[in-house]
């Protein structure tokens, strides 16, 4: 018997594709930024989208915990191209900005329903959003400080890390 309303079992399905089509948006960056010689990158935004998709599948967990079938959602198609590094690092923080929203709204709606198990998932969820939404705040504040001082001065910044070991 499910154990989650019908709308909350939309917005679970709603928000395993829109885990899907994150992980798609980050292998997206990540192609564009190895075609254009970012390969760090590269491989930084590749290891977000395998983390995109280790969250689809924390969402399809949870609703065959609920006995909820869960739908296999298809992939929105992506853009091929960005308009720089920086943008991709301004638009990834946008997007996890996004997500978060998505997923308050589901613990709004499971806390209004009294569903204190999707309110707990979806809590667990946001926990996961802020260090999502920090780790990409790191990469946005490096950019603006590296356009704002003299870039050797990033060099002895990360020496200064080396230095404590």
């Amino acid at each position: 018997m499910k154990r989650i309303s019908e709308e909350i079992h939309t917005m679970l399905n709603n928000q395993l594709k829109n885990e899907l089509d994150s992980s798609r948006l980050y292998l997206a960056m990540s192609e564009w930024m190895e075609f254009n010689g970012w390969f760090g990158g590269a491989k930084l935004w590749r290891k977000y989208s395998d983390e995109e998709l280790a969250h689809m599948h924390k969402f399809y967990e949870y609703m065959q915990d609920r006995d909820a079938m869960p739908k296999t959602p298809m992939a929105k198609e992506q853009p091929l191209n960005f308009d720089s590094v920086e943008k991709i690092v301004q638009d990834s923080y946008m997007h996890e900005i996004q997500v978060s929203t998505w997923i308050k709204e589901i613990a709004l709606k499971a806390l209004q329903e009294k569903d204190l198990h999707t309110y707990e998932f979806a809590v667990k969820m946001i926990g996961e959003q802020t260090e999502e939404e920090a780790k990409v705040l790191y990469w946005v504040d490096r950019l603006e400080m590296l356009k704002s001082t003299d870039t050797s001065l990033f060099f002895l910044d990360k020496e200064f890390e080396e230095a404590v070991g």
